[in-house]
């Protein structure tokens, strides 16, 4: 059951019974309020939109499946993984989850730019796997988000002669391919149910590399 059928079958009850207009509007607007504020709450616990709470509860099987260590390669969701730490640089909201993943609210709706703070962001990110001691990492964006060409240059570019050796691939179907892999390193929830291993890149990186960043623990 979604939240628009719920809203829809109480404001069509509200109807039926008789109420006021006024009155039932007053009352399908609080509807909607509550569940669009459940529907929030229920994001940043699990992830993903409340299509099921029951589902959400593989929250056990995915902490399951998260290493303490790095393994010598690792599969990174590009942009998921750079944004979040763009978004502490410039001191927005962080928010970590019971999964211990940092999520931001920026999101990326087909458009992405390159700006000062992606320079700061893939440095954090080479200086951090090489200190791990990894290896070798893919890094995979959406090829249908614009400037997804331009990251991969700066990604290569600044990898190019560093101890971590760095691929870029642009795939129009990332979080499919991730979902098959091992030491996956994003905060998707889809992806983190499905992979067969995943590692926690950013929280390491914000505690330790990003002093002050602005990070709302929601179970403290």
């Amino acid at each position: 059951t979604t939240y628009a059928m719920v809203i829809q079958s109480m404001c069509r009850e509200e109807g039926l019974y008789g109420y006021n207009v006024n009155a039932s509007g007053r009352r399908c607007a609080s509807t909607v309020f509550i569940m669009i504020v459940s529907g929030i709450i229920l994001y940043l616990v699990y992830g993903v939109g409340a299509r099921d709470l029951g589902e959400r509860l593989e929250i056990r099987d995915r902490r399951r499946k998260r290493l303490e260590r790095p393994p010598a390669a690792l599969a990174l969701d590009g942009f998921n993984t750079i944004i979040p730490l763009e978004v502490a640089l410039s001191g927005s909201l962080l928010l970590r989850g019971m999964d211990g993943t940092l999520r931001d609210l920026a999101g990326l709706r087909g458009s992405y730019r390159v700006v000062d703070k992606t320079h700061r962001a893939a440095e954090l990110l080479l200086a951090r796997m090489a200190a791990l001691g990894v290896e070798r990492a893919g890094f995979y964006l959406d090829q249908q988000v614009s400037n997804s060409g331009r990251l991969r240059a700066l990604l290569l570019q600044m990898a190019a002669s560093g101890p971590v050796r760095v691929e870029v691939t642009l795939d129009p179907g990332v979080d499919g391919l991730l979902s098959r892999m091992e030491g996956v390193v994003t905060a998707d929830a889809i992806i983190l149910d499905k992979c067969g291993s995943w590692y926690n890149l950013n929280s390491g990186i914000v505690r330790d590399m990003i002093p002050g960043a602005w990070v709302l623990d929601l179970f403290g």
